[in-house]
């Protein structure tokens, strides 16, 4: 017993070695196409909020246009706002968009790629009254940066041990060639 359990403990050691002298420096280059992205965030899309039980939110029609001179992502999504301005009134519909750049993450644990710190280029909403357009502004921007950031946009499939045993993290996005190149290392 003793030594079946000292040789699985010299195996053990000779494995986490043998990784350790093997794997640093060694990087890998996932790509990620905008199109991948965009499938990605169409299987979530629509999606209602409400907030404050008088505001009901629906995003869809997502789409992602990938910008290689920032090394972002923008990503477009239509809104439609259904509000109660007043009490006992009919719930009134507006309609926008909102706009947002986002750069990208790596969980290790899940092994996926998701958008990160999503930043409101751009809000419009049309016939919103002047008083309650900075409530309504500040609502949808919050709630389309919370969703966005939930989404994995893509998942490595472990082909090799190397990706399996390593845990790697991002080291480098850059977008090039209309693709996301995406590098990861120890």
């Amino acid at each position: 017993m003793k030594r079946a359990t000292l040789i699985a403990g010299i195996v053990l050691v000779l494995v986490i070695l043998g990784a350790w002298l093997y794997f640093p420096g060694r990087e890998f280059d996932v790509t990620i196409t905008q199109q991948q992205i965009d499938d990605a965030l169409q299987a979530h899309f629509p999606v209602t909020k409400t907030n404050l039980l008088i505001l009901h939110v629906t995003y869809s029609n997502p789409h992602a246009t990938l910008l290689p001179e920032s090394g972002r992502i923008e990503v477009g999504v239509d809104a439609a706002l259904e509000a109660a301005l007043k009490p006992r009134e009919q719930p009134k519909k507006f309609t926008g968009t909102v706009v947002m750049t986002t750069g990208l993450s790596y969980r290790y644990e899940t092994k996926q790629f998701f958008l990160a710190d999503p930043k409101v280029s751009k809000l419009t909403l049309q016939g919103v009254p002047q008083q309650y357009l900075d409530k309504s502004t500040n609502a949808v921007s919050a709630v389309i940066r919370e969703q966005v950031q939930k989404i994995p946009v893509y998942t490595i499939k472990p082909k090799n041990m190397k990706t399996k045993v390593v845990r790697l993290i991002l080291k480098d996005v850059q977008i090039k060639d209309g693709v996301i190149h995406a590098t990861l290392g120890i």
